[in-house]
């Protein structure tokens, strides 16, 4: 397959490698505990951790999904937790385990330096970064192999780093290696799969016969028999990009009921973006009591609690969102906002400037931090506010922030705020009637400019 031009498709749903997994109850707590004895160095005991997962899947107990799991616990994006890796490593230089792990660590980071949006609106540098790190990634699970054969993990993050590269031979190379030597394993078939969908330079049809392939006769105590439910799964994904929410239900809903595959938070996430929010909080309220590691719930809670005016409520959930993963530019920021409809502009001000440690270029952590600071410092708003409609011009609101300084500035050299805003008009991509406040602010200050 050709992937060369793989960079232009949204990539939200690679973020998570274990796509449709249940999870233990313990999954949360074990995720803090295996942070915390990163943090006080006990790298022993850690291993020992580590190593009572990976029995437990060798014996056939529990799924591989596990590891990944675990491993969460190592991509968090905090800066002082490449120290404690590279410490580990130091003290156990034959460890597979700690070369997974720092590997584990920057292939996370490369996502939190890319985002999510499509290429075209991410920054070059952000794409460079990202490049900068599965660099690093690479060598690291590439050693993890070579000391310990059987780790899926590791051949699943090299498969998932050369999808996005466009490099198909290392692709192929990496999935049919890890196959033959771990011919059970969930994550890795998960990810193969992946790789032939039409996101990735294949087709429905490629995807249907690789999973035929695999599965030449249907045996429901195939551990794996779920996944024959990834075309339909697949099919719901491909509806949600068009907005089909809908449609996109049903293939879930068919893809659960007909192989058990796991859908159920991307059946309560189309009915939240269907406005049914009390069925999509039933979901979401039983995957987080259960341990869920993925950050759907937790976002989407927060969402509902603040739109009902519930701010600590939100504030409990973004809370145990960050847990997950607290360098997410995106995650701060929106507990920012959430600080600042609470009136604590100085908790806000601490999640927005450690919202820049990986979203100096996401445009959304700058404008809300630009905009939180237009009166507390005028001089940093505008930085901010610039930053974000030069990353996101197409954004209507970051242009009329920018705009609004200037002008609060008596600078009136920002005529490319207007062009933008008409332009966007002249081509039907703006709302008159919802966004008229924007035109006529704009359009005053404009008209006082001279």
């Amino acid at each position: 397959m050709n992937k060369q031009y793989g960079w232009s498709f949204a990539i939200m749903m690679m973020i998570n490698i274990c796509i449709n997994h249940q999870v233990s109850a313990n999954s949360f707590n074990h995720l803090k505990k295996n942070k915390a004895l990163l943090e006080a160095q006990q790298f022993t005991q850690l291993e020992n951790e580590l190593k009572k997962i990976l029995n437990s899947i060798e014996s056939g107990e529990i799924l591989d999904t596990s590891i990944a799991d675990a491993y969460i616990a190592f991509g968090t994006g905090d800066p002082k937790q490449k120290e404690k890796i590279d410490a580990w490593i130091v003290s156990k230089p034959d460890s597979a385990l700690a070369y997974l792990a720092r590997c584990n660590y920057y292939e996370e980071v490369s996502w939190l330096h890319r985002g999510h949006h499509y290429v075209s609106i991410t920054a070059k540098e952000s794409l460079r970064k990202m490049r900068d790190d599965f660099a690093l990634a690479i060598p690291d699970c590439n050693k993890a192999i070579t000391l310990n054969n059987k780790l899926s993990l590791a051949y699943t993050l090299l498969t998932r780093m050369a999808m996005v590269l466009g490099q198909d031979k290392l692709v192929k190379t990496a999935a049919s290696l890890g196959l033959s030597q771990i011919p059970d394993s969930y994550i890795l078939h998960d990810q193969y799969f992946f790789s032939f969908t039409s996101r990735w330079g294949g087709s429905l049809y490629e995807l249907q016969n690789a999973i035929n392939s695999r599965f030449e006769q249907h045996n429901k105590e195939d551990k794996l028999s779920p996944l024959l439910g990834f075309d339909l799964y697949f099919k719901g994904s491909e509806a949600d990009q068009h907005k089909n929410y809908k449609l996109a239900l049903d293939f879930y809903r068919r893809a659960e009921k007909e192989y058990q595959f796991n859908s159920k938070i991307q059946q309560a996430n189309m009915l939240y973006k269907l406005g049914k929010n009390d069925e999509a909080q039933g979901i979401y309220k039983h995957a987080i009591k259960n341990g869920t590691l993925k950050l759907e719930p937790y976002n989407n809670m927060a969402a509902i609690m603040n739109s009902k005016n519930k701010h600590n409520e939100a504030i409990d959930y973004l809370d145990k969102l960050i847990e997950i993963e607290p360098y997410n530019p995106n995650n701060l920021t929106y507990r920012g906002i959430t600080y600042l409809w609470l009136n604590d502009p100085k908790k806000a001000k601490a999640d927005y400037d450690k919202s820049m440690v990986y979203g100096k270029n996401n445009a959304y952590a700058r404008y809300h931090r630009g905009k939180s600071n237009m009166h507390a410092d005028p001089k940093e708003a505008r930085k901010d506010l610039r930053s974000a409609y030069e990353l996101r011009p197409d954004i209507i609101n970051y242009a009329f922030f920018y705009g609004v300084i200037l002008y609060e500035q008596k600078d009136c050299m920002y005529t490319e705020t207007f062009t933008t805003y008409d332009r966007m008009c002249a081509s039907n991509k703006c709302n008159e009637k919802k966004i008229s406040w924007v035109k006529d602010v704009l359009l005053k200050a404009k008209k006082s400019c001279g």
